[in-house]
């Protein structure tokens, strides 16, 4: 019963991982005026208090000089932002324009979750990146300890006991279709849609591909190998069918960290389709293709 923890473990330190990084968004401006201006702003975007890691620079072959600015103007930007950060951020430059004297040219420009920088990250973004980095240390264990215990402690089956991939795969992504649409109406319907209507949608561009793909296929084969692969058939021979799906749902989504009482909800009724589909097929394969269903469709429906 260790697997599951350890997946919880994994699952946890991801998203607290996910969480320190995303706040990597800049605000950038673009100003003009005469050398002692732009030195000027130069000086206070690097000495800001509110917001760190300022930088200025040049036009240059790989910055190319913004069509509305004349020659010898110069870029400003605020790194590192959360993403109710920018347009403060935005501010913050435009102000210490107009107080150096300096016209801006070109303003409102944000590169959002921008590659992580080394030096200019905080130690926890650097202990962050290092999880990610090597999610897939700890995912090739999860998946060696299942592979070394399945067959002594008669664990369920990739495809299940016919042994047929298209059942399989016609349960997992028929549940996943149906959970899909069941998530975008909760999510069009529930009491946290309106809470905070500035959040930023999770889409493919907004998080890279890298993330992406864990986001859509690493986590999900983690939470199906854990909770139900490993979890539910050694619950459910001490504590019976109902119990042990019930557990399993419950543990899923702890590890899920919900925001509130409706999201805990809602991933919990995932877990109980999950464990529906695995008692249904007894196929981990179908469980895992219903999983990734519902992820991949969390950035379509986003």
């Amino acid at each position: 019963m260790m697997l599951p923890l350890l997946g919880v473990g994994l699952l946890v330190s991801f998203a607290m991982g996910t969480v320190m990084l995303s706040a990597n968004d800049r605000a950038i401006l673009w100003a003009e005026g005469t050398t002692a201006q732009l030195a000027v702003m130069q000086d206070r975007v690097a000495a800001n208090p509110w917001f760190k890691h300022g930088r200025s620079r040049p036009a240059t072959a790989s910055n190319p000089l913004p069509a509305e600015c004349g020659a010898g103007a110069r870029e400003f930007s605020f790194a590192s932002l959360g993403e109710v950060e920018g347009q403060a951020a935005r501010e913050i430059l435009e102000m210490i324009a107009a107080e150096a004297g300096a016209r801006v040219c070109l303003s409102n420009i944000f590169m959002i979750n921008e590659l992580p920088d080394r030096d200019t990250q905080s130690w926890s973004q650097l202990a962050a990146s290092a999880v990610l980095g090597t999610s897939m240390i700890p995912c090739a264990a999860v998946l060696f300890v299942y592979f070394a215990f399945s067959n002594r402690l008669r664990l369920g089956t990739w495809l299940g006991d016919d042994g047929r991939i298209a059942r399989s795969l016609s349960w997992g992504l028929g549940s996943g279709l149906f959970a899909s649409v069941v998530v975008a109406l909760a999510t069009l319907l529930g009491p946290t849609y309106n809470d905070d209507p500035q959040a930023t949608a999770m889409t493919v561009g907004n998080v890279g591909y890298s993330l992406a793909l864990a986001l859509v296929l690493v986590i999900p084969v983690i939470e199906e190998v854990a909770f139900r692969g490993w979890m539910m058939p050694l619950a459910e021979r001490g504590l019976g069918t109902i119990a042990s799906a019930v557990a399993s749902s419950a543990l899923y989504s702890a590890a899920s960290l919900p925001a509130d009482a409706w999201s805990a909800a809602g991933y919990f009724c995932l877990g109980l389709t999950y464990a529906m589909v695995y008692l249904r097929t007894r196929s981990l394969l179908a469980c895992i293709v219903a999983n990734v269903t519902v992820s991949v469709s969390s950035f379509w429906l986003a």
